[in-house]
């Protein structure tokens, strides 16, 4: 709750943290429900609040590693599949370019990799000049170089866009989760006290 109040933002294994402590507060409530010879225990657990809405939002965004679910916001869903849509164009263009008779002696290995997170190639750094497009790295012995053909470089730029929009999405629904945590506050801060 600090954390939220001073940055305004939650990563998501904060959120899993809160979303567990209300698993545990539910499972607590419902198993000292269920007993009839512990009256006390009974009158604390009536102070125990599960924040069933703040629960379900939780449970419907974060999945149980900590990772932000796909379908978290209706945005999320739809720069996520726009982005493995591109991600497939530019995964069949590359094994096209691969299969491609024409660069097949300067092409070190039948792979594609990432550098800097666009998709290239390795390339025979003595045959470097047979295939158009920038260079974004070499192996340890410079015996290869990772191209980027120029013929991937639209798909690469449009790719890297999705994924800065995946981001943000990200971290709007963060946002919105951090602000219900902050908003349930004191709530929660009772429920770990009690």
């Amino acid at each position: 709750l600090e954390e939220a109040q001073e940055r305004e933002l939650l990563d998501s294994l904060k959120c899993l943290s809160v979303l567990k402590s209300l698993r545990v507060i539910r499972s607590v409530r419902k198993c000292i429900e269920k007993q009839n010879d512990t009256p006390l225990l009974k009158l604390l657990s009536n102070h125990l609040d599960p924040l069933p809405t703040l629960f379900k939002e939780l449970e419907r965004c974060i999945d149980d590693e900590g990772n932000i679910k796909e379908n978290a916001s209706p945005e999320l869903k739809q720069v996520t599949r726009d982005a493995t849509i591109t991600r497939q164009k530019l995964e069949s263009k590359i094994g096209s370019f691969l299969s491609n008779d024409t660069y097949k002696d300067a092409i070190q290995d039948s792979y594609h990799t990432e550098r800097e997170g666009r998709i290239v190639i390795p390339v025979k750094s003595e045959k470097r000049s047979q295939i158009e497009g920038i260079v974004h790295d070499s192996s340890g012995s410079g015996h290869t170089l990772y191209i980027e053909p120029s013929s991937i470089i639209p798909l690469n730029n449009q790719l890297k866009i999705h994924r800065l929009a995946i981001d943000r999405e990200k971290k709007k629904v963060l946002q919105t989760l951090t602000r219900q945590i902050l908003d349930a506050g004191e709530i929660l801060l009772l429920n770990m006290e009690t």
